[in-house]
């Protein structure tokens, strides 16, 4: 229709410009090897509408193998690890922690471990670097007024602050997430971009095995809220960036209808590999949202 063909046509117009304005092309690898996200699958549990988002932004991706490479390759503007399901050798930690040391920029996934904790040593990393990772499941009781799970915060709380966040507006679903707190370390700025409602509606429970079987109730060891969902820091010494999301899921393609979920991974992206330009611009072709409603609304309708 008509208004498809302007939308398309002002994204056209929107890349030549980024295209214009950039002194050169920015590469961001993503890792691969640990059961990440998958971007070639179509499923919903992969991020093939992510990562053809990325390319719309102009970026170019290429996967990187952590165990066949001595660093990271000197033309990466940015990492990113989406959502790790097994554990990394120490050789790979090193890789990464160079990188950084290096001024490096990473973006982190993480989520909820149901059983074994394989990912200690990364934990241990992002830690280091000022982002301590809770195993936990984050609870929004709020999240049921608008006709979603609990353990599916809806979240509309962000930093105003930050470039990433400042002019961002509605809502993002952030689904098994973890709660993530600030660790103290030196050179070290660190912010929370998104976090959930105040307590008693929002909780990060600590005994996960409460909230599969369906009975969890705040207590002694659990985090009050609000819980933060997203985390950036910034080294001074080192001139590094790291994200990292308590969620590994918010940027599936199972959410690939909610656009802020999209327009945010985006941004933290733009932020990340210093082309905050971007951030400013609308993006035409992320725009749709699906509507939640409680079950009284549809009782009503």
């Amino acid at each position: 229709g008509e208004d498809t063909g302007n939308s398309l046509r002002e994204q056209n117009v929107q890349h030549k410009l980024i295209k214009d304005l950039r002194n050169k092309n920015i590469n961001i690898y993503y890792s691969i090897g640990h059961g990440e996200a998958d971007p070639s699958s179509r499923e919903q549990k992969g991020v093939n509408f992510l990562f053809q988002k990325i390319k719309d932004s102009n970026y170019s991706l290429f996967p990187i193998d952590l165990l066949k490479v001595k660093g990271i390759p000197s033309n990466a503007d940015g990492l990113i690890i989406l959502g790790p399901k097994k554990g990394f050798l120490d050789v790979e930690i090193n890789t990464l922690k160079k990188y950084l040391i290096k001024g490096g920029n990473l973006f982190i996934s993480f989520g909820p471990e149901m059983s074994d904790k394989k990912l200690s040593n990364i934990y241990a990393l992002t830690k280091e670097f000022g982002i301590e990772f809770v195993n936990s499941i984050v609870v929004d009781r709020l999240a049921t007024v608008q006709g979603s799970n609990a353990t599916i915060p809806i979240v509309t709380d962000y930093n105003s602050n930050h470039s990433i966040t400042k002019s961002f507006s509605g809502r993002t679903l952030m689904p098994l997430s973890s709660a993530l707190i600030p660790s103290v370390n030196k050179n070290i700025t660190y912010t929370s971009l998104v976090r959930t409602s105040k307590f008693p509606a929002s909780w990060a429970e600590k005994n996960i095995k409460d909230v599969t079987s369906g009975k969890a109730v705040f207590g002694d060891k659990d985090l009050k809220g609000p819980i933060d969902l997203i985390s950036s820091t910034y080294h001074q010494k080192y001139n590094s960036k790291l994200i990292v999301s308590g969620s590994s899921s918010f940027f599936i393609n199972g959410y690939e209808t909610q656009s802020n979920n999209f327009n945010l991974f985006l941004n933290m992206i733009s932020w990340l590999v210093d082309d905050e330009g971007v951030i400013s611009l609308n993006r035409p072709g992320l725009s749709n949202d699906r509507i939640f409603i409680s079950v009284s609304q549809e009782m009503l309708i």
